[in-house]
């Protein structure tokens, strides 16, 4: 076992633990023999439990749980490359496959961010997607409008950081407001092809 596993295994055993007094001896005692050093160990620091801010953290969450957030968008994202396949449209499957990637990687950002800070992840149920559109333009239509709502989200979540002054979840956040304008463009580029070709059957 790892120094990093030993840690978060040790950490998980006293995670119960109400007594500050207990907790503060205990998380120095294990720093000072394992030489932790880094961001974790405010979570057992009684003066740092609200490393994360409060209202930040609620957010993120919601990103990851929530309607339009990255899991479910990852969720329906493997639907249209299900509904993709079926249709006969190999190549768009795959692209939404890999989008489906992309969303679950987004989620984990996050949910590793809010561990970083002390902050605990609760996970929800997903709920239902759509299953079915009417037609590959549809389908890429559906994309840009999930797109521009996510990208609505973030800028709501990013302006609540500004307001609590919380300028690391700002830093982190910067990646997303810049992974945005990417996926708005790639669906836009794409709809602007389908619509160029029509249903011809070429391209």
């Amino acid at each position: 076992m790892s120094t990093i596993e030993l840690k978060y295994e040790l950490f998980r055993e006293i995670d119960s633990i109400n007594d500050e007094n207990l907790l503060h001896k205990i998380s120095s005692y294990i720093k000072n023999q394992l030489h932790i050093t880094n961001p974790i160990a405010p979570l057992y620091d009684p003066e740092s439990r609200a490393y994360l801010n409060e209202e930040s953290m609620q957010a993120i969450e919601e990103r990851m749980n929530g309607s339009f957030a990255e899991m479910w968008s990852a969720y329906l994202y493997l639907s249209m490359a299900a509904y993709c396949h079926a249709n006969g449209n190999p190549g768009m499957g795959n692209w939404f496959q890999v989008q489906f990637q992309e969303e679950q990687d987004h989620a984990k950002i996050m949910f590793n961010y809010i561990i970083q800070r002390g902050g605990h992840v609760e996970l929800k149920a997903i709920d239902a997607v759509p299953t079915t559109w009417e037609n590959p333009l549809d389908v890429f239509e559906s994309t840009l409008a999930h797109e521009q709502k996510v990208t609505s989200l973030i800028n709501n979540l990013f302006a609540l950081t500004t307001q609590e002054n919380d300028y690391a979840t700002q830093s982190m956040l910067k990646w997303f407001v810049d992974e945005q304008v990417e996926e708005e463009e790639n669906a836009q580029n794409i709809i602007d092809n389908l619509r160029m070709i029509k249903d011809n059957g070429y391209g």
